[in-house]
This record gives structure tokens, C-alpha cells and sequence, in this order.
């Protein structure tokens, strides 16, 4: 009877288990290299990045532009276009990307680069609500201003009674001082949900008695 038990028990922690790990998914960030609109003015510039909105900041210091229009030309960018925000000026998408949910865990992944010319003092990247009330912020001081970009990641999990819960999730990016640029590309946001000790204990007591009731019968 103990074997029984024991094996049923060990059964019902390991399909608890295999629920319970968190499996990253991603989620789509529209325009997450800044390729739309394409560029087409001999400027190489736009004032405008489709799906994302200029979020603070005086008109036209945010918008995209064309990797290869500085002097010297970025590198580590993906496609032909990057976003840049000035003068501490910042930019976030135009729409909600998820619902906030209890246990989620999202994943923000930014490439960013500063420039020689328009020394970076610091920048911040935001996963925000609706509103771009920031749930987390991560502040970068001193980036390399090489005109190479470099990925900067930062976390946040969605905890018990945490006020943004039935919200929707978006993305900010904020260029730190007003006489600096910052450029980004290649926007990535994943999520992970783990479900509450709680949730995992009662799924585990489920499937256990389950399985004794089978072995009744």
C-alpha cells in the first residue's frame, strides 16, 4: 500500500513539476527593428516609427533613421533602420502588447547604442502599463558611445496584489539628457508564468487522489 502511495505521490510531484516550470514565450513587439516606415528622403531621418508613439518630449526628437547615416555608421543593428530619442525625449509602442497576469515574469531585451558626437549620459528602458506608468525601470549610465549596439535585458514578476494586474503591457524607451541621443533596435519581450506554491500543492493533492481512486477500482 505504501508503494502504491508512494508511487502515485511521486507521479502526481512530477506532472506538478512539468506544469509548474515556466516556459518562456515570446511576444510580438511590432516594428521591434523600426523598418516601418521605410526611410526615403535624402535626410536619412523620420520623425514618426510606426506602431510606437512619442511618449515625452518636444515633436521630431524622437523617430527612426537610417543605420548607415551617421558618421561613423552604427554597427549591430539589425535590418537598415534605427529608432533614436534626443534631448531626453522618449518613445513607446502604440499599443498594448499583453495582459498583466499574477506569475507572469517578462523579459525585456533592448540594443542600444550612443554616439560620439551626442555623448549619452544615461538612458532608461520601461515595461509600462497603458498609461506609461512604469512597473519596472532600468537605468543604464554611461553607455559606450561607439556607435556599436549592445543588448540590455531587465525582469520584472507580476507578484501577489501587484496593482497593475488586468492592465496592459507596453514598452518605453527614454533617451536621459537633453543634450544627448540614444538609438535602439531590436526590441524583444518574452513572459514566463509560474503559478503560485499554492496552486502547484493543490494540483499535486489532486492528482494524487486521483490516482488512489483509480487504484480502487
Amino acid at each position: 500500500m505504501y508503494t502504491k502511495l508512494s508511487k502515485i505521490l511521486s507521479a502526481a510531484v512530477l506532472c506538478a513539476t512539468s506544469v509548474s516550470m515556466a516556459t518562456a514565450a515570446s511576444i510580438a513587439v511590432p516594428n521591434f527593428s523600426f523598418e516601418a516606415p521605410a526611410i526615403t528622403n535624402q535626410d536619412g531621418f523620420e520623425s514618426v516609427a510606426q506602431d510606437w508613439v512619442q511618449t515625452f518630449g518636444f515633436t521630431g526628437n524622437t523617430g527612426i533613421q537610417l543605420g548607415t547615416v551617421t558618421t561613423p555608421d552604427f554597427t549591430g543593428f539589425i535590418g537598415s533602420q534605427v529608432a533614436f530619442a534626443n534631448s531626453g525625449s522618449s518613445l513607446g509602442t502604440s499599443a498594448d502588447l499583453h495582459t498583466i497576469a499574477l506569475g507572469d515574469t517578462y523579459t525585456l531585451t533592448v540594443a542600444a547604442a550612443g554616439r560620439t558626437d551626442f555623448a549619452s549620459t544615461g538612458f532608461r528602458i520601461q515595461l509600462t502599463n497603458s498609461a506609461f506608468t512604469p512597473l519596472f525601470t532600468s537605468f543604464i549610465t554611461n553607455p559606450a558611445d561607439d556607435y556599436a549596439f549592445n543588448d540590455y535585458t531587465i525582469s520584472y514578476t507580476i507578484a501577489a496584489g501587484d496593482p497593475f494586474i488586468g492592465q496592459g503591457l507596453r514598452i518605453n524607451l527614454i533617451n536621459e539628457n537633453e543634450s544627448n541621443q540614444t538609438s535602439f533596435d531590436n526590441i524583444r519581450l518574452t513572459v514566463d508564468n509560474i503559478p503560485e506554491p499554492s496552486t502547484s500543492l493543490v494540483l499535486i493533492s489532486g492528482l494524487a487522489l486521483l490516482g488512489l481512486r483509480r487504484r480502487r477500482a
